[in-house]
Order: C-alpha cells, then sequence, then structure tokens
C-alpha cells in the first residue's frame, strides 16, 4: 500500500485536474476506498460509517447495508510486469538518492535524473514501464539503456548485470 501511495502522490500533485493520469488515479483510489470502507466496516463499525457518509456518489444511509465492492472487469488479472524486481530497484535508487542529497548534490528525488544500465534481455524487462519509469523512482527522468558495459561512474544494483548512474 505505502509503496502505491508513494509512487501516486506525485502524479496526483503534479499533473493537470482534468489529464489522464490524474483521473486514472484517482479512478484507482475511489475503487481501494470503497472497497477497505467495506472490508473494515465490521472491525471499526463508527468509523466506516463516517467514512462512508464521505464517499462520493451516490450511497445508501449505512455502509452495512451493501454487499463486497465489485471491482471493474480485468482487475483480477496478472500483470506482465515484474513488480519485484521494480520494488527492489527502486530501493536501489533510493539509496542512490540519499547519497546525493546527504551530499547537497539535490534537495529532492525530483532533482534527481536516473539511469538504468542492463543488459538487453534485462534491459527490457526495465523498460517495460516506459516514461513512467520517472514515476515509479519518483524522479525527473529515468531512461533504460541496454549494455553489457556500464559506465565507470554506475553503481551495480542487487539485481545481477544491473547497473545505476544518479546524477543532479
Amino acid at each position: 500500500g505505502g509503496f502505491y501511495l508513494d509512487i501516486l502522490k506525485d502524479r496526483l500533485y503534479t499533473t493537470g485536474a482534468e489529464s489522464r493520469p490524474r483521473r486514472s488515479a484517482q479512478t484507482a483510489l475511489y475503487h481501494l476506498a470503497d472497497a477497505m470502507v467495506r472490508w473494515l466496516a465490521p472491525i471499526l463499525s463508527f468509523t466506516a460509517e463516517e467514512v462512508w457518509s464521505f464517499m462520493p456518489g451516490e450511497r445508501n444511509e449505512s455502509v452495512f447495508l451493501n454487499t463486497w465492492h465489485a471491482f471493474p472487469p480485468g482487475a483480477e488479472r496478472e500483470s506482465a510486469i515484474d513488480w519485484p524486481a521494480f520494488i527492489a530497484l527502486k530501493a536501489d535508487v533510493a539509496r542512490q538518492l540519499e547519497r546525493l542529497r546527504t551530499a547537497g548534490e539535490i534537495g529532492a528525488p525530483l532533482d534527481a535524473e536516473v539511469t538504468i544500465y542492463a543488459p538487453p534481455e534485462q534491459a527490457q524487462r526495465f523498460a517495460a514501464l516506459g516514461d513512467e519509469l520517472r514515476f515509479l523512482l519518483i524522479t525527473s527522468q529515468a531512461k533504460v539503456v541496454a549494455t553489457d558495459a556500464p559506465p565507470s561512474d554506475s553503481v551495480p544494483s542487487h539485481a545481477e548485470n544491473v547497473w545505476i548512474e544518479v546524477k543532479p
């Protein structure tokens, strides 16, 4: 949950009010909130009732008069993206961002650009997000370069044959 919200908050704050990325994020959060308030109702009944009264859209008078939330079709399908690899990559990049922040070279992660170097087969996996990679890493720019010989100033990640270069 924290992983998703950490990535999503910049999209909500920095994209236009009617932009597709922001509206998509709002829709996802709506579905999550609608489901969670129903799941938590038996445990936190008064809190769930209060949340229910503030939820957008037409609602009946009580969260307890509803069944479980029905997610839109397609929500159950498996993602083709290797999320464990991206989560590990994000942790590796965060360490490098903190190193630059501590050195005073950047103030925040959005002040940095990241380049991921990997052999072609692994580069393809990390390039799956395209321009969205910068949102995942919470940086201003992020790109993937397919290579077997990374630059000397790049640092190895925890993934085998994957190197990271972070610059202001």
